[in-house]
C-alpha cells in the first residue's frame, strides 16, 4: 500500500526547484557578464566614454550589472519565500 504523499513536503520540493532554477540562471548570467566580453575583446573594439568597451565593461559595467543581479537575486527569493509561507501580497 502507498501512502499518500505529504503536501508539506511537495511544497518545500518545489519551494528548492524554483530556488535551484533561478539560482541557475543568475548564475548563467554572472557568467556571460564576466566572460563574454573578454572572449570577444578583439570584435568589441567600440569606444564607450573615450574608453575601449571591454575596459569599460570591466571596470564599470560588470559591477554594475553584479549589483542588478544581487538585487534581482534578493527581490525573487523574498517573493518566493513569501509565496511558500502563504503570505502572498502583491
Amino acid at each position: 500500500m502507498t501512502t499518500p504523499r505529504d503536501p508539506a513536503r511537495a511544497a518545500d520540493a518545489s519551494h528548492w526547484r524554483r530556488i535551484r532554477r533561478m539560482v541557475f540562471i543568475l548564475t548563467v548570467a554572472w557568467l556571460l557578464i564576466s566572460f563574454v566580453p573578454a572572449f570577444f575583446a578583439r570584435d568589441l573594439s567600440f569606444k564607450v566614454f573615450d574608453a575601449p568597451f571591454v575596459v569599460w565593461m570591466a571596470a564599470q559595467g560588470a559591477p554594475i550589472l553584479y549589483v542588478v543581479l544581487v538585487w534581482i537575486a534578493e527581490r525573487r527569493m523574498d517573493r518566493l519565500d513569501r509565496v511558500h509561507r502563504g503570505v502572498d501580497d502583491r
